[in-house]
């Protein structure tokens, strides 16, 4: 395997669907990388050397690149929105697993999955983040109807695209960064927002689908070392 290029930290907490899909794409590539979580809980994304030096907009994740053996004083490359941070790793690591078919070679299956990734992305995800379902439960809302209502939408709309792509994963029987954003949304879903997914039989297939493979398997929430349960272990140990 081409040796990794990059010394990669990634800032995140365990219980964001958007970090989620770091921990995925990072585990499918062979890639090893730091971990720094960031507790958003404890408002520590708020703290004036995370703001000044990480992310301005005081969010998780963030991924930071330093070349390996490059310059102490050379500025590390700071990815601060994850759909950016999954690109650069496809562009950056050709020669590990892709997760994107290429444009030159097939750009049909391309476009659909770059489709399909941001009606995950763009449309649904960010009106269940954490910022906006507080505004939302300020308003009367419960946090599991506001988060099951807006993936109701979305979850219609991805069972009715994959139809007739669908093989083992969303597009074929390989897997794709379709998939990659599909799971983290379908695992907050049915996992924070305690939503049954019951209504769409090819979604809940490739989600089943999914948790089997090793890399969907390590990036559990659970798993991470800021999980509650991983915090208690440690803890005791």
């Amino acid at each position: 395997m081409i040796a990794q290029q990059h010394h990669l930290t990634l800032y995140s907490m365990w219980a964001s669907s958007c970090a989620q899909r770091l921990w995925i794409a990072l585990h499918y590539k062979g890639l090893e990388y730091d971990l720094i979580p960031v507790d958003l809980v404890k408002d520590e994304h708020l703290g004036s050397a995370y703001v000044e030096n990480i992310s301005a907009h005081k969010t998780v994740p963030v991924l930071k690149v330093d070349l390996t053996g490059s310059s102490p004083s050379d500025s590390p490359l700071i990815l601060r929105q994850s759909l950016t941070a999954l690109h650069w790793l496809e562009d950056a690591y050709p020669a590990r697993p892709s997760l994107l078919p290429a444009w030159q070679t097939d750009p049909l299956k391309r476009a659909h999955v770059e489709d399909l990734v941001n009606l995950m992305a763009v449309d649904i995800q960010p009106v269940t983040n954490r910022r906006v379902a507080l505004r939302a439960e300020a308003m009367g809302a419960t946090y599991e109807q506001w988060v099951s209502e807006i993936c109701a939408g979305g979850f219609d709309s991805y069972e009715r695209l994959v139809a007739k792509s669908a093989g083992k994963y969303s597009v074929g029987d390989e897997i794709t960064l379709a998939d990659v954003v599909l799971y983290a949304q379908v695992d907050l879903a049915v996992g924070a927002a305690k939503m049954s997914i019951d209504a769409y039989p090819t979604i809940s297939r490739i989600f089943d689908n999914l948790k089997q493979h090793p890399s969907f398997a390590q990036a559990e929430k659970r798993k991470q070392p800021d999980a509650p349960a991983q915090r208690a272990a440690a803890a005791k140990s």
